[in-house]
């Protein structure tokens, strides 16, 4: 956990749950749960500035792929480098937030 507070320059406030830990920084805008202490389930909010659209994903750091699975409120993508999934939720004009699984489904 020290190694992701370091990089976000932020301290969390955190809370035991029945996976692990679940710390929330910058006011709840970045969520981590950690699992067996590495950072594996990431929610983070506040996106409406991307656009809702299968070019997203690039704006959260990832190469431009067509999703996997797609509704009207969500888009959802496989096999990505280094995570396991990752979800983007609509938003009133964009991408409201989105969700990471790195590691446990």
């Amino acid at each position: 956990m020290k190694q992701v507070d370091d990089l976000l320059k932020a301290k969390p406030t955190c809370v035991r749950n029945k996976r692990g830990t679940k710390c929330a920084y910058n006011d709840g805008r970045i969520e981590i749960t950690f699992i067996n202490g590495k950072a594996d389930w990431i929610t983070v909010n506040g996106l409406e500035q991307i656009p809702f659209t299968d070019a997203g994903i690039v704006r959260l750091g990832f190469s431009e792929k067509s999703p996997a699975f797609r509704s009207p409120v969500v888009m959802r993508w496989n096999g990505l480098p280094g995570v396991l999934e990752v979800s983007m939720f609509k938003g009133q004009t964009g991408t409201d937030y989105a969700y990471i699984k790195v590691k446990t489904p």
